[in-house]
């Protein structure tokens, strides 16, 4: 099963390459000059890649054609005309990337999946702050406004040699730079849709005398669209910049974000679940040159998490039957060295942060404190050999809980030539145990701890390559094997399988494919095609009942247009298709979902403008969901305006 998946993937990019070449090589003429969709021709896309930098590949901004890694960037352009409540919204359309969403609800709980990964597997980060619960590596962003992102950068594969424990990928969200003019800039959005669904936000950016700002305020509430599953959630987030002597720069963050909801009601059973969650982070960074060449910067943080779990049942008669609560508190720092020498691009690092997590069942504190901490030491090169680019990393991590972990990487980008780019990338990563499998007070029955649980390892190995030969259209595929090993699974000598222990390994093989058209007479076509197959000789996996061997189909076809009079249209189909779960969570995703999202602009002069945006989501009542607990919800509309100033 593996040769023949291994095949299947390696002859697939040997065909795209063989039919682009041969296009080539017949003399093809260069695409015409129109706008697409993130640059305005794509015939000269790599010349305009070479001014976009991303920096979550190794901590330091570089152009993203020197970056090894399946890194997909969504601007904050891209999530404004998504017209989108929460990130989720815009992650689904992602290539490789799997959300499954308790039924599709407005800004509700939703568990993110990278290439046929569990959900726990992926990080996040916010303005650099570990964003994943500590104790069951569950990372959820509906508590994150949409409107305070500037971008997104996700790593598609375990990204252990920058990030430490980040098993299958990582999710790192930037948010946006304080203002730089002493008149006011931002935005005002209102909306409203059915089941009393309604959101109002306001941000304003500028700067007052030498320090710049950005101010955030908002709000979200909605009866919920199907079986009660209401939301509402405040949010509040402020960052200030200021310059110090010695060219040195001082940049600090806070945030509240407070949402509440309803993620089960599951009215066949008479049983539901509300969740009510309080974030509050506070960042602070240190810029600082040394010489023209190379940036010092300085980083600490601080992160509490309030979450709290109540289960009804009867949910008719709302009888609270458990009441389960967590309090997460996280100190990190970290100092950065990083720069541009000529022919090496350095970045060197050391990051350490400390979390205390403290359990109470019925308002009753377990008895028990737990705590992790890590330490970090980390190396990234990128050495530029003219058309070739050389990226070697190594990481090494030592944490309180589990065994040290040594992570290398290698990557290769060549510019075969100004059509094509050749991607490759061999990497080992980790994921640190679960504290709640080691160590807990309130462990959820049937659950059992287990303090000798130890890390699970990958190795990745990747090839990819990305053409404009053909005229008006840009592609990208590439191929992936990670191979991974002392997996998490029930120990089968334990009554009822109730301990966790290091078992055997799961490979997953797969392709994805993307593809971007030029406009004609304004519409342009993006369509992504990802294809998994794993193998396992686990008998449980953790979060994924897997079956051998089990497969994953994920399609995305967008139809985007933009015509006269600043009309912007798209319509987004998304197709799941998998066999890996277990057949007793009666999920149906094996249809397509489509979505409709229109934005009029109105130029009211040169510095206002008005926003008009309507969304039609389930346009065609479409089935789609995981568990026959989290049925989606029918045809959804909303409509609203966003003013810019």
């Amino acid at each position: 099963m593996k040769r023949s998946y291994s095949l299947l993937t390696i002859t697939t990019l040997l065909t795209l390459a063989l039919t682009t070449a041969i296009s080539h090589a017949a003399g093809m003429e260069k695409p015409i000059q129109t706008a697409g969709l993130g640059h305005d021709d794509l015939g000269l896309y790599f010349d305009q890649a070479e001014l976009t930098t991303v920096q979550t590949a190794t901590h330091a901004p570089k152009p993203i054609t020197q970056v090894a890694e399946n890194i997909t960037v969504i601007t904050a352009q891209e999530i404004e005309r998504w017209n989108a409540h929460s990130l989720q919204d815009v992650l689904a359309h992602v290539p490789g990337v799997l959300v499954s969403d308790a039924g599709r609800e407005v800004a509700n709980a939703a568990t993110i999946h990278i290439q046929g990964s569990r959900f726990e597997d992926v990080q996040v980060y916010l303005d650099g702050v570990r964003w994943s619960d500590m104790a069951s590596d569950y990372s959820l962003t509906n508590q994150i406004p949409v409107e305070i992102i500037e971008r997104v950068e996700v790593i598609k594969g375990p990204a252990s040699s920058t990030w430490g424990s980040a098993f299958g990928g990582v999710v790192n969200i930037i948010t946006k730079d304080t203002g730089n003019s002493p008149t006011p800039s931002g935005t005002v959005t209102a909306s409203y849709g059915e089941h009393q669904t309604h959101g109002a936000s306001a941000q304003v950016t500028g700067q007052a005398g030498p320090v710049g700002y950005l101010l955030h305020g908002g709000l979200l509430s909605s009866d919920g669209l199907r079986d009660d599953r209401w939301l509402d959630r405040d949010t509040l987030y402020a960052k200030l910049s200021a310059p110090l002597p010695g060219q040195t720069t001082l940049t600090v963050s806070m945030g509240q974000f407070k949402p509440a909801y309803n993620y089960l009601a599951w009215h066949e059973i008479d049983f539901g679940a509300n969740w009510d969650e309080s974030d509050r982070l506070a960042t602070a960074t240190l810029t600082r040159p040394l010489g023209d060449h190379l940036h010092l910067q300085l980083y600490g943080s601080l992160l509490n998490k309030k979450t709290a779990d109540y289960n009804e049942w009867p949910l008719s008669s709302h009888t609270l039957i458990d009441n389960y609560a967590t309090e997460q508190k996280e100190h990190s720092g970290a100092m950065r060295l990083y720069g541009d020498l000529g022919r090496h691009a350095l970045s060197l690092g050391a990051e350490t942060y400390r979390n205390n997590y403290d359990e109470y069942k019925f308002e009753v504190r377990g008895p028990n404190p737990i705590s992790q901490e890590t330490w970090a030491l980390y190396l990234n090169d990128t050495i530029k050999l003219g058309r070739t680019t050389l990226t070697p990393g190594l990481r090494y991590d030592s944490n309180s809980i589990a065994n040290p972990q040594l992570c290398p990487s290698l990557g290769l980008t060549y510019q075969v030539n100004e059509t094509t780019l050749l991607r490759a990338l061999a990497a080992r990563g980790f994921r640190r145990p679960v504290t709640n499998f080691k160590q807990s007070n309130f462990v959820r029955p049937p659950y059992q701890i287990n303090p000798a649980l130890e890390s699970e390892t990958v190795n990745t190995f990747q090839l990819g390559l990305e053409n404009t030969a053909i005229p008006n259209i840009r592609w990208k595929a590439t191929a992936f094997h990670h191979d991974s090993n002392h997996r998490w699974i029930d120990d089968p000598d334990t009554a009822r399988n109730l301990v966790y222990i290091n078992g055997d390994g799961v490979v997953r093989d797969g392709l994805e494919v993307e593809l971007e058209s030029e406009r004609w007479h304004g519409l342009a076509l993006i369509a992504n095609y990802t294809f998994v197959a794993q193998e396992t000789d686990a008998t449980f996996d953790p979060g994924n009942s897997i079956k051998d061997p089990g497969e994953t189909i994920l399609a995305n076809l967008i139809f985007d247009y933009q015509g006269p009079w600043e009309l912007h249209c798209r319509l987004s189909g998304n197709y799941t298709w998998l066999n890996t779960w277990d057949a007793s969570y009666n999920e149906r995703l094996d249809t397509m979902t489509w979505d409709l999202t229109a934005t009029k602009a109105i130029h009211l002069n040169e510095r206002r403008r008005l926003d008009l945006f309507a969304t039609a989501t389930n346009l065609f009542n479409g089935s789609h969901y995981d568990h026959a607990a989290h049925i989606n919800a029918d045809r959804w509309l909303e409509a609203g305006l966003r003013f810019h100033f």
